[in-house]
């Protein structure tokens, strides 16, 4: 809570602390637990809403909590936003990437294709380079990594630009697949026995 003001706040780091705190309480007795990642005290889609979001992200995956949730809330939970949402999802996507990290075997080590290579060649042109470079780079959707001259040329779009482009595009294209009949029948089971 932010003592000057009486609020739970979202996107404090102390927020994170008390959520890690309490995943190690809880994991120590096996139980599950949840955390808030991806969401701001900020009250619209804005720098401090990335950055909470983003720090919020890796404090969770970090805490090892087993239910994350509260993606996409703003001004501490009292508001949703489609944009927040969708910047989140191309975070959570980099704190995966990370927590992932760099994994060591024979493959990745590479050591017969650095001794073919050899000082000063060309690991571009190698096939174990085409091989592997897709499952170790992260591609984001939403991040602009070009240069300033091609970014310029797309139209100089900002992040928030793009965000809302993408939400824009995601409300008028996206259709749910249908709930596969046997899976109904599941709930429906599930269900009844629940009301006896």
């Amino acid at each position: 809570m932010d003592m000057s003001t009486g609020v739970a706040s979202y996107g404090s780091t102390e927020n994170y602390l008390m959520d890690a705190a309490m995943t190690e309480v809880c994991n120590y007795f096996g139980l599950p637990v949840f955390s808030l990642a991806g969401c701001s005290s900020s009250k619209c889609f804005d720098g401090q809403a990335a950055l909470e979001a983003m720090f919020g992200t890796i404090a969770a995956a970090f805490s090892g909590a087993n239910l994350i949730h509260d993606v996409g809330y703003l001004e501490d939970g009292l508001a949703g936003s489609y944009e927040q949402l969708v910047l989140t999802d191309e975070i959570i996507g980099m704190v995966k990437r990370f927590i992932t990290g760099v994994i060591v075997n024979d493959n990745t080590l590479a050591l017969d294709v650095i001794e073919k290579v050899g000082p000063g060649g060309n690991f571009l042109a190698e096939d174990h380079t085409y091989s592997n470079f897709k499952s170790e780079m992260f591609k984001p959707k939403l991040i602009d990594r070009s240069v300033y001259a091609n970014w310029k040329a797309a139209g100089s779009k900002t992040l928030e630009v793009r965000v809302n482009e993408k939400v824009k595009e995601i409300l008028a294209n996206y259709r749910p697949k249908p709930v596969p009949s046997q899976k109904l029948a599941m709930i429906e089971d599930y269900m009844r026995a629940l009301k006896k």
